[in-house]
């Protein structure tokens, strides 16, 4: 019966071969048009599983009630200074606003209004003292500069400090050393450091700057933000050329979650392109050693991308898009589908040097080699489709679409391979019998000492089985699938590294706030539980007490507070050198190493005009802007949840009225044991708790389930089709044997090679009882 199956396909590839080939050419660029159009990539880890399942349905209802929290673009301005920082952030703020078409808010914290006004309520109150008694001791000198912000000012002021001992020499040396620190590095000088000693001897993590963008997204494209990005790019280009200090005193990266899912994408694509080419660079090398005919190597290449186009098309139809696992298909179907024509063309190439007639070798060839397709093609096939039953999307996509690939590249093989080898027949003398006698003589060692090769492979697989399996691990993390290379990736996790809080966390919805504050105490009694964060803590506690503080502050600061900018850098630019010498000398006098080096920079700038507008610039460009926040940091208020920024108002409470709490571990997560240790005391208070630390459990747990599944399903399909086919139980298991070797082996050299199980590589594991 099959054999007047492959009859007919043989008739018809014989007497339309002209037609059958202009077809393949004009399906193949119409698919390819077709799915270039309309193929979407979905890059997010977190829809590679079913949004059935329980925990999905408790992320996605959390997102849709907090619609702020995702989606979102996290603007890093990382500055030399903190004054920097702020000063760039500002800017970059102000410009982003302006372009309403492009984001639906733009949110900047340390420059918002509120926290500009209420800023210092946020501080404990032994900080806000310390603050206060600094300001205190500097205040004569902040007085004296803000009334005239000049060079020659700046140093006359020093010059009297030095002499009156009007500064304490502790802050004078502060002063000094960050002078020093601002001309070696040719970066402005932070005045915040000098007016807050606590910024100066606090972590780097300081001159971080946070922007957040809601980007209005257009989800038809490949790139849904990508005009907002691109927007950010260049306004922040335009920022750091224009701003007259060194390149690398200032960054502006990007990340967030839409940043890394477009970077992702855009790697993926340029991945499974790169990979596309070569592997058949390399398919085509290998194919040609193994025909020595250029003509069935055009033959073979010319099915394989005709096939792959029509795959393409047919995934474009069924699923609609590609997610980070089944982009993989593409390599899979080349590795795949050329082995069909390799049986078939291998096939050819031996009935044509065996001198037969074009017509009877292609006649012989489906005959011989066409039952063996149709049966690799079905085992394949039920590989790929072990997978669609699972919870595991990603996973169940790719099944749909390879498992369709191979049934496409089987009826595409018996029709166009023969349809062009009728048109480009293929003669006896085009190539030469040869024996392969390295495979010869590795069959024929392992037929000789066939108890030698047994044992050994019995010893080896018992060791890898006991003790190099046990040490090979799953990398729960997704984060760890995105390439290493982007900038998201990399800022993503320099802030993990650098922060003090964790990146994975729990977040849940409270009915209202006393029931949150209520839940939030008793998780924070957990030994998991760092905190619990909600609305209610940012209303800052003994707010009275610290408005005395800050009152006080505004008297003793009210000189500052009343003067105007006098100074303007085009003027007085010549007259600073009498006070700059004087001071020289001053520090000349003291015999201090690093009071020298200072008296040797500054004698440089003293020689030229411009140099001195260099040197105004570099000791007092930021001045004025730190003494504008402290203006606007004396005058807070005592505030409640109502009087919050909108935008925070908003990330915390909920279009349904219910307010997020987000609960914080005291354990580091990256431990599968802390993190279900986490989850489960967690959601034994909050059954609905949910957000990535849940995700990244839960999706774990998922993901090996399915591959559970999957395996289970490819097994027992194999078996039955082994059975089917050999109708005998023994030689059934003599099949099976090799297959549980191999993935015995695969395992271990994944040990050896220092390789993880992740959420994409798993899938080998139950393609391997098909395809082998």
């Amino acid at each position: 019966m099959y054999k007047n199956f492959f009859n007919f396909f043989l008739s018809i590839s014989q007497r339309f071969s002209v037609f059958i080939l202009l077809a393949a050419i004009l399906l193949a660029s119409a698919s390819l048009i077709y799915s270039s159009n309309n193929l979407t990539i979905n890059t997010s880890t977190t829809d590679m599983l079913s949004k059935d399942l329980e925990f999905r349905k408790n992320y996605e209802n959390l997102k849709s009630n907090f619609p702020s929290l995702s989606n979102n673009i996290l603007i890093v301005i990382t500055g030399e200074t903190p004054d920097l920082s702020e000063d760039v952030a500002k800017q970059l703020s102000t410009f982003l606003k302006k372009e309403k078409d492009l984001f639906s808010f733009v949110f900047d914290a340390k420059n918002d209004p509120f926290f500009l006004q209420n800023g210092l309520l946020y501080l404990d109150t032994d900080e806000l003292e310390d603050l206060s008694d600094n300001l205190a001791r500097f205040q004569p000198f902040l007085a004296s500069l803000s009334s005239d912000a000049s060079l020659g000012n700046f140093f006359k002021i020093l010059n009297r400090a030095v002499e009156n001992k009007s500064i304490p020499e502790k802050d004078l040396t502060r002063v000094f050393s960050s002078m020093m620190k601002t001309l070696y590095q040719n970066i402005p000088m932070s005045w915040q450091s000098l007016m807050n000693e606590n910024f100066a001897d606090s972590q780097s993590n300081l001159n971080y700057h946070f922007i957040i963008a809601k980007p209005k997204t257009d989800f038809s494209t490949l790139q849904p933000a990508a005009a907002a990005i691109q927007k950010i790019r260049e306004i922040s280009n335009d920022i750091l050329f224009l701003k007259p200090f060194p390149e690398n005193s200032v960054s502006i990266r990007l990340t967030g979650g839409i940043v890394l899912e477009q970077e992702e994408m855009d790697s993926a694509l340029e991945g499974a392109i790169k990979a596309g080419i070569v592997s058949l660079f390399l398919v085509g090398i290998l194919i040609f050693f193994a025909y020595r005919s250029f003509r069935l190597v055009i033959a073979s290449i010319f099915f394989l991308i005709t096939a792959l186009s029509l795959t393409f098309a047919y995934a474009t139809f069924f699923v609609g898009q590609l997610n980070l696992i089944s982009i993989a298909f593409v390599i899979l179907f080349i590795g795949i589908g050329i082995d069909l024509a390799i049986q078939f063309c291998l096939k050819y190439k031996e009935e044509t040097v065996a001198g037969r007639r074009n017509a009877r070798a292609l006649e012989n060839t489906v005959k011989n080699i066409g039952l063996a397709m149709a049966i690799s093609s079905i085992a394949a096939c039920i590989g790929f489709l072990s997978f669609v039953p699972t919870a595991y999307v990603g996973l169940a996509e790719l099944g749909i679409i390879a498992g369709g690939s191979m049934v496409i590249a089987f009826f595409t093989s018996i029709l166009l391979l023969p349809a062009f080898l009728k048109i480009f027949p293929l003669k006896s003398s085009d190539g030469k019998e040869s024996q392969n006698s390295i495979t010869l003589t590795l069959i024929q060692f392992g037929y000789r000492r066939c108890r030698l090769v047994i044992i050994f492979t019995i010893f080896l697989s018992l060791i890898f089985t006991f003790v190099v399996l046990p040490k090979l691990e799953f990398d729960f993390d997704p984060m760890n699938l995105k390439d290493p290379e982007t900038e998201s990736y990399i800022t993503a996790t320099e802030l993990m590294k650098n922060s003090d809080d964790p990146y994975y966390t729990i977040n849940f919805v409270s009915d209202d706030l006393d029931q949150a504050k209520q839940v939030s105490s008793d998780l924070e009694k957990l030994p998991t539980v760092k905190k619990a964060i909600s609305i209610n803590d940012l209303l800052t506690s003994d707010q009275e007490n610290k408005i005395q503080i800050i009152d006080e502050m505004k008297l003793f600061l009210s000189p500052i507070l009343g003067s105007q900018r006098m100074h303007k850098l085009e003027s007085k630019v010549l007259s600073p050198q009498k006070e700059i010498n004087h001071f020289i000398g001053y520090l000349d006098s003291t015999g201090s190493k690093e009071n020298k080096l200072l008296a040797d920079s500054l004698r440089y700038f003293v020689t030229d005009a411009y140099l001195l507008r260099d040197l105004e610039f570099l000791l007092l460009d930021s001045f004025h802007g730190r003494l504008e926040r402290i203006r606007a940091s004396l005058e807070a208020k005592p505030f409640t949840i109502e009087d919050l920024p909108q935008m925070v108002r908003d990330r915390n409470q909920g279009k349904d009225g219910n307010y997020l709490v987000t609960v914080y571990p005291s354990k580091d997560l990256s431990t599968l044991g802390n993190l279900k240790e986490f989850v489960r005391e967690v959601r034994k208070v909050v059954p609905s708790a949910t957000d990535n630390a849940v995700l990244l459990l839960e999706a774990g747990k998922e993901v090996t389930k399915a591959f559970v599944m999957a395996g289970s399903i490819a097994f027992v399909a194999i078996v039955i089709l082994l059975l089917l086919m050999f109708r005998n139980l023994i030689d059934t298991v003599l099949v099976l044997i090799p297959l549980v070797v191999a993935m015995i082996y695969s395992g271990a050299i994944a040990v050896f090679l220092g390789l993880n199980l992740n959420f994409a590589n798993i899938i080998a594991l139950p393609l391997l009882f098909s395809l082998g």
